[in-house]
């Protein structure tokens, strides 16, 4: 019972460090979040209103706003409003004070509405009155401050209405007009629509055989707008990847952004498309100046290009600067599982990086691995690494759960000279932070 006491305590130490070197490499993942298609938030929402915002007002330290929106346009629920609309008062709840605003006097407006429900709080501070509230939040709202681009975002969202009104007559007539409506949100100007049209390639029966010298012409233009905020770029690229649109691989390979979130979307696009970026794309990106866009590359380098990757990160890895993209460089090495070369790069960080935190993630990755490979390595990382460093490994590789007559454990008894790691392999790993 204490071995195996023991053992649990090393294995909660060892997967400690695994999670915190985890949670610290989480930050150079690339991640498009997909925001809720507007078809979604038209039907559930009570009313849908065009309009412009007259002004914005803060109550209770700004932990409430109210922001007076004037209706130019009802698109959805006209019977839950009271004859002529007028104006709306819509309630936005504040967490803290930085948070972006939602909207501002003058911007022009998309709202998806439902009837706020009062409360104590909400009556003390507002008064009793009829209002309105976004239940998506930030994602309730389409603004701009231009009034024709607004105006174009109404219309769109009014056909989106009629056809869930009115759909057409036939299963044929009804994907050719949600086709059109795709391609004409991929051609709007509001980057919302953008979006929503590039997620709607993914429901287009026939595209990737079909695509028309329109369509096509449409998402050449969009893939090369500079003015969408990245995120949407990325997944525009994605989308076209994944509804393997062939024919726009030459367009995303001439895609230029300083984004690493946006190029890391396009390579993967080209990849999907069976047109990867060339090694030189991944050399020139791996001496940027921006680390973000290094650490992009190298993970893309390594999946595209395994059989020369090891080699050319030997060097890099020496020469990076960056604690974030030496991460990035370890977690992609560790995808090679058996891999010898790529192993030594491994445990050569673990033993010699400058930084805890990338150390920590060199032996995460071997622990990843498993098996005889992990074990073997951890073995030699017993003798290899500095005293904190040989410790760790001790406590690794006994919480992968080794036999107790494991000839690596066996050996590390029988010759290690620190009485620490002796203390280790009768009692346990009881500090996570060494």
């Amino acid at each position: 019972m204490r071995e195996s006491s023991s053992i649990r305590r090393v294995a909660e130490a060892a997967l400690a460090l695994a999670t915190l070197a985890a949670v610290a490499s989480a930050a150079t993942a690339v991640v498009v979040p997909a925001p809720p298609r507007l078809a979604t938030r038209l039907a559930g929402a009570a009313v849908v209103v065009v309009g412009h915002v007259s002004r914005v007002q803060p109550y209770d330290l700004d932990r409430v706003r109210v922001i007076h929106l004037t209706v130019d346009r009802v698109v959805k629920g006209a019977d839950r409003l009271a004859g002529s609309p007028g104006a709306l008062e819509i309630v936005e709840m504040r967490d803290r004070a930085a948070a972006p605003d939602l909207v501002a006097a003058g911007d022009y407006a998309v709202g998806f509405l439902s009837p706020l429900h009062r409360g104590s709080y909400v009556d003390g501070v507002l008064g009793v009155g009829r209002r309105w509230e976004m239940p998506e939040g930030r994602f309730g709202v389409i603004a701009d401050r231009d009034r024709t681009v607004i105006g174009e975002a109404g219309d769109l969202v009014d056909r989106l209405a009629e056809r869930s009104r009115a759909p057409a007559a036939t299963a044929a007539q009804r994907v050719a007009d949600q086709r059109a409506w795709t391609f004409d949100a991929l051609g709007a100007r509001h980057p919302a629509l953008v979006e929503d049209g590039a997620a709607g390639l993914a429901d287009l029966p026939g595209l990737a055989t079909g695509l028309t010298p329109a369509e096509r012409a449409r998402l050449e233009k969009a893939v090369r707008r500079a003015d969408l905020p990245p995120r949407i770029r990325a997944r525009l690229s994605l989308a076209i990847g994944e509804a393997h649109l062939t024919a726009l691989a030459p367009v995303l390979a001439a895609l230029s952004s300083d984004a690493a979130l946006v190029l890391d979307a396009a390579w993967s696009a080209q990849s999907m498309l069976g047109a990867p970026p060339s090694r030189d794309v991944f050399e020139r990106a791996l001496r940027d100046a921006k680390p973000g866009i290094r650490a992009v590359a190298v993970r893309a380098f390594v999946a595209q290009y395994p059989e020369v990757a090891v080699p050319r990160l030997g060097p890099f890895l020496a020469g990076e600067k960056a604690p974030e993209v030496r991460i990035a460089a370890l977690e992609a090495l560790g995808s090679l599982r058996g891999n010898e070369e790529s192993l030594e790069l491994i445990e050569g960080a673990f033993v010699g990086d400058p930084e805890l935190e990338v150390r920590q993630v060199a032996g995460r990755v071997i622990f990843e691995r498993g098996g005889e490979e992990a074990a073997a390595s951890f073995a030699r990382l017993a003798f290899a690494a500095a005293p904190e460093g040989q410790r760790h490994a001790v406590a690794l590789l006994m919480a992968l759960g080794r036999p107790a007559d494991d000839p690596n454990l066996e050996r590390i008894r029988e010759t290690h000279p620190d009485a620490k790691v002796q203390e280790i392999l009768r009692h346990g790993f009881s500090d996570p932070h060494h």
